[in-house]
């Protein structure tokens, strides 16, 4: 639409009164309120709800907002029926909230990319029917009922695909980065202005390319891209095609590396919301430098407990609150800035607050915390005992159960070293085999942030004490994946988590690590680490089987071994003793000498 001068003109003067500035086609300064919502994945009636409650549209859907910026994360598209409805929406209040001083921002997230690029795998059949009013499916159609449609309408001519291609991958308000999945290596040196250029060339080149390819022939509307990858990959590498399809070849396979597509890139990235601190903090601060900003927020990856959370002491927060309740069993939620107040909003929650998520995301037993596993594995009632045919210390299998919950845990009473005290030493124990060391590595595993040993009480069982640790459902040995040849394919590097793994057992003195104690949950694949009861000996030096490892220190390795002192070690004093607390200082003090080369 083309504007008048004199509506220019007013609406120039509308945003100088607001006290927002926007430096740059993609960063806004001075926006006095901020609202955000994300991953509405065709949850039309859940977008409508939030919105009224966070007071951004009235019950007859017109912005009522102000001066207000409204976020979209990403993710309209997909999983659901009603995308089309909720793109109609946000394209409205666009110019409504233009016109009273505000503004509305959509970014790009994967669904958005894989609809424009036909990966139309997560549209549902209601989806494709939306748009059967766009164009007429033929009569001999393999597709859905509004198919052709759909197709036409998010093409780079159609309405919503113009739309869509207008939108950018960030935006940065008020020093806050809001970008769809997350941000890593792959971005490293761009600015924000580079980022989204280089983004939107990748996306516009493989759209382009596919439409060759389909106009020549090649493929069709309905080729997913790992179809045409593989369609491209043999054009490029026949003498006999044409040159033209050729050319349209190599552009597709060098555009589907691109930001758009990469698992590492904005619209994908799931490391920033689910691997360890240790690792991703420092990759997050250099971007936010790089890109010119303090906070991220992101969606994405649905939250533990579906509420607003947030990671690294608050620099990275996490609004996917799985809005399409239907296919999430989550809730719509929004989150506000309004100067530096942080409000979260909720339809069914009277929850205020962003939630601190713990150092390392996990799926967690019914979302408990570690506090409330370690409570239901002291009190639950056991309900059934299995002996494990593994090892010689005889350790069982407990069923535990309390109201409609239930759990297992493996339960250990072998000690070597009966008459020696807790928080006691002898010589003796250079060489023990106590359960009673579980519980101390799980205690000085969560002391230090790792997180990765299963939560671990001390109870009785018949009579007999002893440890009781949460079994890892689903879990398996890397002895067995190795067996099985069952490839890693954990989003968080395996090779971060093993560096992790080493740092911990050197702290620990544990002479019994092997692969059939490291375990893989492979719902998420991380690594968790049992049997620690041959650990813990007084040495001041590292041990021998981890002296020639080739250790990676972040900055976030090297400040937590630098926190460690026999304060800290505290918890720990009625289980081991002073002489093996002070092994466990030294040890890091060794530790902080390999890294500084």
């Amino acid at each position: 639409m083309i504007r008048s001068c004199g509506a220019v003109l007013l609406l120039a003067l509308a945003f100088a009164a607001s006290g927002w500035e926007q430096n740059g086609s993609n960063r806004f300064s001075g926006a006095a309120r901020v609202v955000v919502f994300g991953d509405v994945h065709g949850a039309f009636e859940e977008m409508q709800r939030i919105l009224r409650k966070v007071a951004v549209i009235d019950a007859s859907d017109r912005w009522i907002a102000g001066d207000t910026h409204l976020v979209s994360i990403g993710d309209l598209l997909g999983r659901g029926d009603e995308s089309r409805a909720a793109m109609d929406l946000l394209m409205r209040l666009q110019r409504e909230a233009e016109a009273a001083g505000g503004r509305v921002h959509v970014v790009l997230g994967n669904h958005e990319v894989m609809n424009l690029t036909g990966d139309l795998a997560y549209v549902t059949k209601g989806e494709f029917a939306s748009y059967i009013d766009v164009a007429p499916d033929p009569a001999d159609s393999e597709h859905p009922p509004g198919f052709a449609g759909h197709r036409q309408a998010l093409s780079a001519e159609g309405p919503y695909g113009r739309w869509l291609l207008g939108l950018p991958f960030a935006v940065v308000i008020n020093d806050v980065l809001y970008l769809h999945a997350g941000v890593g290596k792959v971005i490293a040196g761009l600015s924000l202005e580079q980022l989204n250029e280089r983004a939107h060339a990748e996306l516009r080149q493989l759209m382009a390319a596919r439409e060759t390819l389909r106009a020549g022939g090649a493929i069709t509307r309905g080729n997913d891209n790992g179809d045409v990858y593989e369609i491209a990959t043999r054009l490029s590498e026949d003498a006999a095609t044409p040159e033209e399809l050729r050319t349209a070849a190599g552009a597709f396979l060098k555009a589907i590396d691109g930001l758009p597509f990469d698992p590492r890139g904005p619209a994908w990235n799931r490391r920033n919301a689910t691997c360890h601190p240790f690792y991703n903090q420092a990759v997050v601060a250099q971007a936010l430098g790089d890109l010119g900003a303090e906070r991220l927020v992101i969606g994405h990856t649905p939250t533990s407990g579906r509420t607003i959370q947030s990671r690294f002491d608050g620099q990275v927060v996490l609004i996917d609150t799985g809005m399409n309740v239907a296919h999430y069993k989550g809730r719509p939620s929004a989150l506000e800035f309004v100067g530096d107040v942080e409000r979260v909003h909720y339809t069914d929650l009277d929850l205020t607050t962003v939630q601190p998520q713990t150092q390392r995301t996990w799926n967690r037993p019914y979302g408990m915390s570690d506090a409330e596993i370690e409570r239901f594995l002291a009190e639950a009632e056991v309900v059934q005992i299995e002996d494990l045919p593994i090892g010689v210390t005889k350790p069982q299998r407990l069923t535990l159960r309390q109201g409609d919950r239930e759990m297992r845990a493996v339960f250990k009473t072998y000690d070597s070293n009966p008459d020696v005290a807790p928080g006691r030493w002898s010589r003796k124990l250079e060489d023990s085999d106590r359960y009673l060391y579980d519980l101390a590595a799980y205690r000085l595993d969560r002391l230090l942030g790792f997180e990765m040993v299963p939560p671990a009480v001390i109870r009785e069982v018949n009579g007999r004490s002893g440890l009781a640790q949460y079994w890892l459902e689903g879990a398996i040995n890397d002895k067995d994946r190795r067996d099985q040849s069952i490839p890693y394919r954990g989003v968080c590097g395996q090779a971060d988590q093993y560096n992790l793994m080493n740092v911990f057992d050197a702290l620990i003195y544990n002479v019994d690590r092997n692969l059939s104690n490291v375990l893989y949950t492979r719902s998420d694949w991380r690594v968790w680490l049992i049997d620690h009861t041959r650990a813990f000996r007084a040495s001041a030096r590292i041990p021998r089987y981890l002296r020639e490892s080739p250790w990676a220190f972040t900055p976030e390795i090297v400040a937590m071994l630098e926190r460690i002192n026999l304060e800290l070690l505290a918890p720990l004093e009625d289980i081991i003793s002073d002489r093996q607390l002070r092994g466990i200082e030294r040890r890091a003090k060794a530790l902080l000498k390999l890294a500084e080369g």
